[in-house]
C-alpha cells in the first residue's frame, strides 16, 4: 500500500506538458529580445533590470521543468507567475511616473 501524501520520485512530462512550456517559455521569452534591444540600444542603463529579472525567471523555470523531481505545475506556475508579476510591476511603474509627474 503506498502512501498517498508521499510525492512521487519522478514526474514523467507528457507531450501536451512539454508543448505548452515550450511555447509559452518562447513566447514570453519575445519581450526579453526587445528589452535587449532596448538595452543595447540605450547602453545600459535602468531596463537592465528587467532584463535580468526576465531571463532569472525563464532560467529558473526552465530549470524545474528539467528537473523531473518537480511537477510540471510548478515550472509553469514559475514561467506565467513571475512573468506576470514583472509585468505588472513594470505597468504600475509607468502608471505611477506618469500620474505623478
Amino acid at each position: 500500500m503506498t502512501d498517498p501524501k508521499q510525492a512521487p520520485a519522478s514526474y514523467l512530462r507528457s507531450t501536451s506538458d512539454q508543448v505548452a512550456f515550450w511555447v509559452l517559455w518562447v513566447l514570453l521569452l519575445l519581450p526579453a529580445i526587445v528589452l535587449l534591444m532596448m538595452v543595447i540600444g540605450s547602453v545600459g542603463g535602468l531596463i537592465l533590470i528587467p532584463l535580468l529579472a526576465q531571463l532569472g525567471i525563464h532560467g529558473m523555470a526552465l530549470k524545474w521543468f528539467l528537473d523531473l523531481s518537480k511537477p510540471t505545475s510548478k515550472a509553469l506556475l514559475m514561467l506565467l507567475g513571475g512573468t506576470g508579476v514583472l509585468y505588472f510591476l513594470a505597468f504600475s511603474g509607468c502608471v505611477i511616473m506618469l500620474f505623478t509627474a
